[in-house]
């Protein structure tokens, strides 16, 4: 492009050829980006619901949260309202004892420190294996960013404070 330039002084020609590659950049990124988060969606999912889970307030509305994306974690594609989840039809995954405890908790009674505990760490141990493929996806995304040339920060998100991820389970 450069050397076109040199030649024939004509910077307009230069421009277009510019952007031309630079349209084709923001292309290839777009189309990594959306493959990225196409194949993640799940994940996604995941950690937003161990986010709940870990964040719960030690509370009668926390433990509802709590046991929420505790059982959004067991069926994640789900689009079960958190009002409807006690419905046996439309907890696909859940069990009967975790939908026994939620309606427990709807009426009043509050989880208590074993069971939050359990919770926790059960809602851990399901969200490791997808935080492990999740890495595998970045790492292998970020290769092809790079063999394309294009900025990796153009395709991956910020994976914000990937440690709070790392805790050890609680004991009860």
């Amino acid at each position: 492009i450069f050397e076109k330039l040199a030649q024939t002084g004509d910077a307009k020609e230069v421009i277009q050829a510019l952007r031309a590659v630079v349209n084709d950049q923001y292309t290839v990124a777009n189309t990594l980006r959306d493959d990225f988060n196409s194949q993640n969606k799940v994940y996604f999912q995941y950690e937003s619901s161990l986010d709940k889970v870990i964040t719960a307030r030690d509370d009668g509305p926390g433990d509802l949260s709590l046991i929420f994306a505790y059982m959004k974690m067991l069926d994640p594609g789900s689009v079960v309202r958190e009002g409807e989840f006690a419905n046996a039809e439309k907890a696909g995954g859940v069990s009967e004892q975790v939908r026994t405890i939620y309606n427990k908790v709807v009426d009043g009674e509050r989880l208590s420190p074993k069971q939050r505990s359990a919770f926790r760490n059960q809602a851990l141990d399901i969200f490791k294996p997808e935080r492990k493929k999740y890495e595998a996806a970045r790492a292998r995304f970020k290769t092809l960013a790079q063999n394309a040339e294009v900025d990796v920060n153009l395709i991956l998100r910020a994976d914000v404070n990937p440690e709070r991820f790392n805790m050890e389970k609680v004991p009860y």
